[in-house]
């Protein structure tokens, strides 16, 4: 296969990935989704280039109106809702993982580390969006915010970053 015709295979693949993982989901105040699993598999796998490029075509994706979001939402109003951020979060964790390794090349402690680190900016940039939208109805603190978005999230996303970063490395020997 020509390598640009791979690319485009595999951001094609990887906004699918994203989709399906977003449609895995267990109703939450924030749904529990495999979305965040998706996303870091995508980003070891493809590369951040590949996988930002996955993560903006789901997001257009869905702006055009096809389900792609958690709950088979779309549309703009998926995104301008208090949960949304998390969406555009992914959308920034795969910009920083992309900038960082472009940057930083190859450095062992980094890929390990690296998703962790994007998964913290995915949480802070979701969690002060949803601040926004819900201080609009009245004063939220952080800790009380950091209660609904963070706590409860943080140990499974760990686990399944971890999955991600372990079944990614595998399947890159392969392809």
């Amino acid at each position: 296969m020509k390598e640009k015709t791979k690319k485009i295979t595999y951001a094609a693949l990887g906004a699918v990935l994203l989709t399906i993982g977003s449609w895995i989901t267990v109703p939450f105040a924030i749904p529990f989704t495999m979305q965040t699993f998706a996303l870091f598999f995508v980003l070891g796998a493809f590369g951040g280039k590949i996988g930002g490029v996955s993560v903006f075509i789901h997001i257009a994706l869905g702006l055009l109106g096809l389900p792609v979001f958690s709950g088979f939402q779309s549309g703009i109003s998926a995104l301008l809702s208090p949960t949304g951020g998390y969406v555009i979060g992914f959308a920034l964790a795969g910009a920083l993982y992309f900038a960082v390794n472009s940057i930083l090349n190859k450095n062992r402690m980094l890929d390990i580390a690296l998703p962790y680190i994007c998964l913290g900016a995915c949480y802070a940039f979701g969690t002060a969006w949803y601040m926004l939208f819900v201080s609009a109805e009245g004063q939220i603190g952080l800790v009380s915010a950091l209660s609904v978005c963070v706590f409860p999230y943080v140990i499974p996303d760990i686990i399944k970053v971890t999955l991600a970063r372990v079944t990614s490395e595998k399947l890159k020997r392969l392809i």
